[in-house]
């Protein structure tokens, strides 16, 4: 059983109570994880990160069965 699968089986066991407190901890390691790497690179770099996060969030990007098809 893969980490992810583990996760996600303890959360189908979590108290419903607990769930809440759960994802705050989960955010939590997130963003510290997050500001570990942005600490690591350029401004750019942050930019072209966050231009790309906005695109893919608006829907612009391709899927692998369009570019595998836009190959041939």
């Amino acid at each position: 059983m893969t980490i992810k699968e583990q996760l996600i089986a303890e959360i189908n066991h979590f108290p419903e109570e607990l769930l809440d407190e759960a994802l705050d901890f989960l955010l939590f390691i997130k963003t510290r994880y997050t500001a570990e790497i942005t600490d690591e690179i350029t401004i750019e770099e942050q930019q072209s990160i966050a231009a790309s996060q906005e695109a893919y969030r608006l829907g612009d990007y391709v899927t692998i069965e369009q570019y595998e098809t836009s190959k041939l």
